[in-house]
C-alpha cells in the first residue's frame, strides 16, 4: 500500500493517463484514421456510379456520349448557377446600399449586418443551385437550340420554318420562365430589405423615396416585359392548340386569339416603359388607364375565344375551317413523312395466273399457316429442353432455305434465371454459372406434321440448321429477357446448351461494355454500383474476370443512344453463323408545328437507324437510314460520334432489315 502511495504521488501532474481529460496522441491518430477512411468510403460511394459508366461507356466505344452528357449537364448548371446569383445577389446589394443612403443617422437595420448579409449569401447559395439544377435539366433544350437545322417544311401562319418549333422555341419559352421566376423572387426580397431597413413610419408605401421607387419599379417593369414576351410566344404555341375542328391554328386562333395576344404583349410592353418613366418621375397618369387595359385584355383572352368558336364557328364549321383543315393535312403528311407518297385504290379483284397458284408456287409456299402471336407456347413446350430456357418472342423473317426464299418464324432460346428450382437460385448460379442462352428455333411458315405441330427446320441443342441458318456462335449473352449482371472468366464453369450433352465453352469473345476486375478498387466500385458486397469477398473471381453490364439489349440501346425511341419489338437473325439482334430505331417529336399527334402522344417521327447487338459480345452498331431527318443530325452534332451508313452493313445483315412494325402501326 505505501508503494502504491507513494508512487501515486510521484506521478507527473499531467500524465499521459485517459482520466487527464485529454486524448492521447494514439487515439488522435486513430480517430483522424478513422475520419479518413470514412471520406474515402463516402467518395467511393458517390463517385461509385460515375466511375462504373465511365469504363462501361470505355469499353462499349461510346464514351464520347457519356463525356457530352456530363459536359453538357455540368457546364448548364454553373451558367444558370451563375447567372441566377449574379442577378439575384445584385439586387439585394443594391436594396442594402439604397437602404443605407435613406436611413441617415438610423441604423443600418438586420440586413444590413454582417449577420443579415451572411444570411443573404446564404440565400443566394441555394437560389445558384436550384437555378443550376433548373438549367442542367434542360440541357439538351440548349444544345437542340444551338445545333438544329431547318426541315424546309414552313407552317401557314406564321410562315417559320418547323426548325424554329422544334429547336428553338422551347428553349426561349424556358429562358422566359426563368427570367420571370428570379424576376419574382428578387422582388419580394427588394421589397422585404426596404421595409425591414426603412421601416414602415419611413417608407411611404403610395409615395415612396425615389431610389426605392426606381429600384422596385424597374423589376415590376421588367416583369411586365417577360409577360409581354410571353403572349408573344404564345401565337407561335397555336400551332399545337386543339381549339378548332382540327389540330394546329383554326380560325378563331388566327382571328380572335392571336391578335388578343398581341394587343396582350404590345400593351405589356407600354406599360413596363411608362412604369420605368414613372420610376424617375412622379406622373403617373397613364399607368392606371393602361394596367385596367392590360387586364381587360387578358380577361377577354379567356373569355372571348371559346364565345367566338361555340356561336360563330361551330355552326359553320365547313366554311370557317376549311382552309386550316387543308393546312392541317399537308403538315400532318410532312410530319410523317408521308408528303410525297403515291395513294392506289386496291380493289381485291383479278384473275391469278394458274401458275401462280399451282401446288408448290412460291405464293403459296409463303401462306402463312403458323401465327407468331399464339405460336409461343408451343415452341417453350416443344424446343425449350430446361425449365429455364425460354423462348420470349417469335418474329417473322425470311432466309435462303434449299435455293428457296422462305418465310419463317425466329424465336431466341433465351436464358430466365427464375425458372430454376428456388433451391438452385444460388448467388453463384445467378452470376457465374447460368450466364446465357443458347440457339434458336426456326420453323418455316407454310409448313406442319401430320399431328398439326410446326416443323423445326432449326431447333436442337445444339443449332442442326446449314447454309443461311448455320449457327456456329449459338450463346446468347445479350438478349430481350437481358438479366443483371454476370461475370465472365471466373473458377466457375458456365452452364453451356443442356448440360452433360453440351460440352462447355469458356467466354471467348470480347465482352463489349464489361468492366475487368483487376484491382480491389474496381471491386469495391463494382459492388456498391450493384448493391452487391458479395462480390467483395468472392474467390471465384480473378484478376482477369470481367462484369458485363447492361445485358438487356433494350436498356443497352438506349445507354449508347438515349436521343433514339426503339422498337417494342426486336428481332433476331442469323448472320455469319452469329445471332445478332435487330432493332429500329426512331427520332420523334410532339412540337412539329400543325401536325395531328398519334396515340402515343408524337406527332413527328422518323426511321432513324437500325441498330444491330451482338448476342454474343454485345458490340452496337448504329446504321444511319438514307431518310433526311434534321433531329437526328442535331443529335449527331451534339455527341459527336457518327452513325455507320446503312449502305457499309454487311450484305447479310440487310438482307434482314425490314419496315418498322411500330412505323407501320402509326
Amino acid at each position: 500500500m505505501n508503494k502504491f502511495r507513494r508512487s501515486s504521488a510521484n506521478a507527473p501532474a499531467g500524465g499521459g493517463s485517459s482520466s487527464g481529460g485529454g486524448l492521447s496522441g494514439e487515439h488522435r491518430r486513430m480517430i483522424i484514421t478513422a475520419a479518413i477512411l470514412i471520406g474515402l468510403l463516402a467518395i467511393l460511394y458517390v463517385t461509385s456510379t460515375f466511375w462504373v459508366n465511365w469504363w462501361w461507356f470505355e469499353s462499349v466505344g461510346y464514351k464520347s456520349v457519356l463525356i457530352t452528357k456530363y459536359a453538357s449537364y455540368w457546364g448548364s448548371f454553373a451558367v444558370g448557377a451563375v447567372l441566377a446569383a449574379l442577378f439575384f445577389g445584385f439586387n439585394w446589394g443594391k436594396a442594402i446600399r439604397n437602404g443605407r443612403k435613406l436611413a441617415l443617422d438610423r441604423p443600418a437595420g438586420p440586413f444590413g449586418t454582417p449577420l443579415g448579409k451572411w444570411l443573404l449569401r446564404l440565400a443566394t447559395l441555394i437560389l445558384a443551385y436550384y437555378g443550376g439544377v433548373w438549367a442542367a435539366d434542360r440541357w439538351e433544350l440548349w444544345r437542340l437550340f444551338a445545333s438544329g437545322g431547318s426541315f424546309g417544311v414552313k407552317d401557314a401562319t406564321f410562315h417559320l420554318d418547323a426548325g424554329f418549333y422544334v429547336f428553338k422555341l422551347p428553349a426561349i419559352q424556358a429562358i422566359v420562365l426563368g427570367i420571370a421566376a428570379l424576376t419574382v423572387l428578387s422582388l419580394v426580397a427588394v421589397i422585404a430589405i426596404y421595409i425591414v431597413s426603412l421601416g414602415l413610419e419611413q417608407l411611404d408605401l403610395q409615395n415612396p423615396p425615389k431610389l426605392v421607387r426606381r429600384h422596385v419599379f424597374g423589376l415590376i417593369a421588367l416583369l411586365l416585359l417577360v409577360l409581354g414576351a410571353w403572349y408573344w410566344l404564345a401565337n407561335y404555341d397555336l400551332v399545337y392548340s386543339q381549339r378548332g375542328y382540327v389540330y394546329g391554328v383554326g380560325y378563331t386562333d388566327a382571328h380572335i386569339v392571336r391578335p388578343l395576344n398581341t394587343l396582350v404583349a404590345i400593351a405589356a410592353v407600354v406599360l413596363a416603359v411608362l412604369i420605368l418613366l414613372s420610376g424617375s418621375s412622379r406622373r403617373n397618369r397613364l399607368l392606371g388607364a393602361f394596367g385596367v387595359l392590360l387586364v381587360v385584355l387578358m380577361g377577354l383572352g379567356l373569355v372571348l375565344p371559346p364565345m367566338i368558336q361555340n356561336t360563330f364557328v361551330v355552326p359553320n364549321e365547313l366554311s370557317r375551317e376549311t382552309s386550316y383543315i387543308e393546312n392541317n393535312i399537308n403538315l400532318t403528311r410532312a410530319a410523317y413523312d408521308f408528303a410525297d407518297e403515291e395513294t392506289r385504290n386496291i380493289s381485291g379483284q383479278g384473275d391469278p395466273s394458274p401458275a401462280s397458284i399451282a401446288p408448290n408456287s412460291p405464293l403459296l409456299d409463303n401462306v402463312r399457316l403458323w401465327d407468331y402471336r399464339v405460336a409461343q407456347p408451343t415452341f417453350q413446350q416443344l424446343r425449350s429442353y430446361r425449365p429455364y430456357y425460354v423462348f420470349n418472342d417469335l418474329d417473322v423473317d425470311r432466309y435462303m432455305i434449299d435455293g428457296r426464299e422462305t418465310q419463317v418464324l425466329i424465336s431466341a432460346r433465351e436464358l430466365d434465371f427464375n425458372g430454376l428450382p428456388a433451391n438452385a437460385q444460388t448467388w453463384v448460379n445467378q452470376h457465374l454459372a447460368y450466364t446465357h442462352g443458347y440457339g434458336v428455333a426456326i420453323v418455316p411458315i407454310s409448313e406442319a406434321t401430320r399431328q398439326g405441330l410446326p416443323v423445326f427446320t432449326v431447333g436442337q441443342v445444339p443449332p442442326e440448321g446449314t447454309g443461311a441458318i448455320e449457327i456456329t456462335q449459338p450463346q446468347i449473352y445479350f438478349g430481350e429477357v437481358g438479366g443483371g449482371w454476370i461475370a465472365l472468366d471466373t473458377s466457375v464453369e458456365e452452364i453451356n446448351g443442356l448440360p452433360g450433352e453440351t460440352a462447355a465453352e469458356p467466354y471467348a469473345g470480347k465482352a463489349v461494355g464489361s468492366v475487368k476486375v483487376d484491382n480491389y478498387l474496381r471491386r469495391v466500385m463494382l459492388a456498391i454500383y450493384n448493391s452487391d458486397r458479395r462480390m467483395l469477398f468472392s474467390s471465384e473471381m480473378g484478376p482477369n474476370s470481367k462484369i458485363v453490364l447492361y445485358r438487356d439489349i433494350m436498356s443497352r440501346a438506349h445507354a449508347v443512344a438515349p436521343y433514339l425511341h426503339f422498337d417494342p419489338d426486336p428481332y433476331p437473325i442469323i448472320a455469319d453463323g452469329r445471332i445478332v439482334w435487330v432493332l429500329d430505331a426512331y427520332t420523334v417529336t410532339d412540337r412539329f408545328p400543325g401536325s395531328t399527334p398519334a396515340e402515343i402522344g408524337i406527332n413527328y417521327i422518323r426511321h432513324t437507324a437500325k441498330v444491330t447487338i451482338d448476342a454474343y459480345d454485345g458490340t452496337v452498331t448504329i446504321y444511319r437510314t438514307a431518310i433526311p431527318d434534321p433531329i437526328a443530325d442535331a443529335y449527331a452534332a451534339i455527341y459527336h460520334h457518327s452513325f455507320v451508313a446503312i449502305e457499309d452493313a454487311p450484305q447479310v445483315i440487310r438482307d434482314h432489315f425490314r419496315y418498322p412494325e411500330a412505323l407501320f402501326d402509326i
